[in-house]
């Protein structure tokens, strides 16, 4: 992994003159960087739990994915280590949305699920823009929302 300087000049350049209220409807986001308050707890759920594959860890961060990318899942107790979940009205993602190859895979994850410690999950139908289907929505041990649905 390599870090490099951010444009910040160019970033803002690209920002509307208005906050906005959320995210448009549609968005693909390559991966996400979530604050935890325990490493080793978030990477553990993320890896036995959820069956990401970890690619790199730090002492206060780690970095998991799915199919040998760099990484899909960052997380990191940089500001966060041993503290709680932000209030509902702090700016931030409610729901991290998956989309996983198929129904199999989808029961898949509820099976490995049941028996996983530190997270709490309910199986639900969805009607929404994307149609009738199911998806898995799971909370993890930091209250971070996700949302598992089949292609």
């Amino acid at each position: 992994m390599v870090t490099l300087p951010l444009d910040l000049e160019d970033l803002l350049a690209c920002a509307p003159e208005e906050p906005v209220a959320s995210i448009a409807p549609g968005t693909v986001v390559g991966h996400v960087h979530l604050k935890v308050s325990d490493v080793p707890r978030a990477a553990a759920f993320y890896r036995d739990a959820l069956g990401f594959t970890e690619q790199a860890r730090l002492p206060s961060a780690a970095f998991l994915s799915a199919g040998g990318y760099h990484h899909h899942i960052g997380l990191n107790s940089w500001q966060s280590l041993s503290g709680s979940a932000p209030p509902d009205s702090a700016p931030g993602l409610r729901l991290i949305e998956f989309e996983l190859g198929d129904a199999d895979a989808l029961a898949a994850l509820q099976r490995r699920l049941r028996g996983a410690p530190g997270g709490t999950f309910s199986l639900q139908r969805e009607v929404d823009m994307h149609g009738a289907g199911e998806h898995l929505t799971v909370s993890d041990p930091d209250g971070h929302r996700l949302s598992f649905r089949s292609a």
